[in-house]
This record gives structure tokens, sequence and C-alpha cells, in this order.
């Protein structure tokens, strides 16, 4: 509690118990980008692992886009948000590696299990160490950065 409340101020929920020890504190992506990378921050001062929900698309390409992955533990996307999490992140290096613009691809149907795992690497290079893919009733795949 404490490590959210230092990170939040006035937007911490009320209703948390301080027993003195937390060991993950799970948030989404309706908190701003900043509130996040502060939230991030006060949880790796603290020793506590950041678990994030992106909640939509919109706001997972955006929280990858600001930098936000690298103060996440554990990140919950379904593949449409990792998707997009990884191309924001390949359009923000290509774009400062050759000075041009980002350019998306577009394939048809659901993505491969290939494709979900090329972009769970390119996620996991950012910062989280391990990414729970939600598929659906395809169920989940989970990826894990090599410790």
């Amino acid at each position: 509690h404490d490590v959210v409340t230092r990170a939040l101020g006035a937007h911490t929920a009320s209703g948390v118990h301080d027993d003195g020890v937390c060991a993950l504190v799970l948030a989404d992506a309706n908190l701003s980008a900043d509130a996040l990378a502060a939230l991030g921050r006060a949880c790796a001062a603290a020793g506590t692992q950041l678990w994030l929900e992106p909640v939509s698309v919109p706001k997972a390409a955006a929280l990858a886009a600001a930098g936000v992955l690298r103060h996440v533990h554990t990140l919950f996307p379904n593949a449409d948000e990792l998707l997009a999490m990884a191309a924001a992140l390949s359009s923000r290096q290509s774009a400062a590696e050759a000075g041009g613009k980002g350019g998306g691809g577009g394939a048809s149907g659901p993505p491969t299990l290939f494709t979900l795992e090329r972009a769970a690497r390119t996620l996991l290079a950012h910062g989280p160490a391990r990414i729970v893919v939600t598929r659906g009733a395809d169920g989940v795949l989970l990826c894990a950065r090599a410790e």
C-alpha cells in the first residue's frame, strides 16, 4: 500500500490493507503513462513487482511508446494489444535508427503463434520478465525472459 500511496498520492484506491508487505501491484492502463511510470519506479525502489493489464489497443500502444514497459514485471495483453505494443516499439526503434517513419504491416486472420511469440520477444527486450497473452478460446501464451 505504501508503494502505491507514494507513487500515486491522491489517486490511491481506498480499501488497501497496509500490512507492511506488498509482493506485487496490479494496475491497468486506465492510469496515465506518467502515473504508471511513477508507480513502476516506486515498485522497483520497494522491490515490488508491477503487473499490468493494457486494457485496450490504443492504450497498449501508447504505454509501449512512452517507455512504460521497462517498469513492468508481468504484462497481461490480449493478442491485439501485444501486436500493437510490438508495432509501437518497432516504429519507435525504426524511426530512431533511420530517422524515418514507422510502417505497419497487416495480415488477415488471427495471428499465428509464431507472430505472437515474435511480438512478445520484442516486448521482453524492453522490460517485462513475463508476458501472459490471452487468446480467448485459444487459451493463453506464456512468454518469459531468460533469467
